[in-house]
């Protein structure tokens, strides 16, 4: 059922899109098995997506790659925060963009507060102990620093691009993050960032 399964994903080497970027990429495709388990926002379909618990649960039952999206907040320089969705409201019990909001205005959220099983009919998260909070990236590099990730770039890409090849390079993750976006741009601008 839809949003109930990790995904599934075979990326050969040999295809027109990776040979574009074989070079750079090579390392983290050589640590790949014949076909990656990818957990998609770390299985949302199962976990609260975009937490750190979801990635935890996701490895424990066998991804090979946890994937997220990041979004920069309205601070100076931005701060990268995981969370699928713009409007901070279908994952919270808050309200906004997250772009135009601050750290310390999405750190005490729950971003497991709307997160539903059963198609909205329970939501067992929403009133727990530990709060899963709103993850900053640079916390989920550090806990799964030996992990492969494919890291997506939201809208508005702009204040996120930067931050994001800063975190990689700080942690020496060049080989274990697959960068990905819908904006052109985005990519671009990264690869210039990154010198490739």
């Amino acid at each position: 059922r839809k949003n109930k399964t990790l995904f599934l994903t075979r990326v050969p080497i040999s295809t027109p899109c990776a040979n574009l970027t074989a070079s750079f990429m090579k390392g983290f495709f050589e640590q790949a098995p014949d076909v990656d388990l990818i957990a998609h926002r770390g299985g949302n379909g199962q976990w609260p997506g975009e937490t750190v618990y979801a990635f935890t649960r996701a490895l424990a039952s066998g991804a090979d790659v946890i994937e997220m999206d990041v979004w920069g907040t309205a601070d100076d320089p931005p701060v990268l925060v995981l969370m699928h969705s713009s409007d901070i409201s279908k994952v919270t019990e808050g309200s906004g963009k997250v772009s135009s909001l601050r750290l310390k205005d999405l750190q005490n959220l729950n971003a497991a507060y709307r997160w539903s099983p059963d198609g909205g009919r329970t939501f067992p998260f929403a009133d727990t102990e530990p709060v899963l909070r709103v993850a900053r990236l640079e916390d989920v590099l550090k806990e799964f620093k030996d992990q492969r990730m494919n890291i997506e770039i939201k809208w508005p890409w702009r204040r996120s691009v930067k931050p994001l090849w800063e975190l990689i390079d700080h942690y020496k993750m060049h080989e274990k993050v697959l960068v990905a976006s819908f904006s052109t741009g985005a990519l671009r601008r990264f690869r210039k960032l990154s010198g490739g």
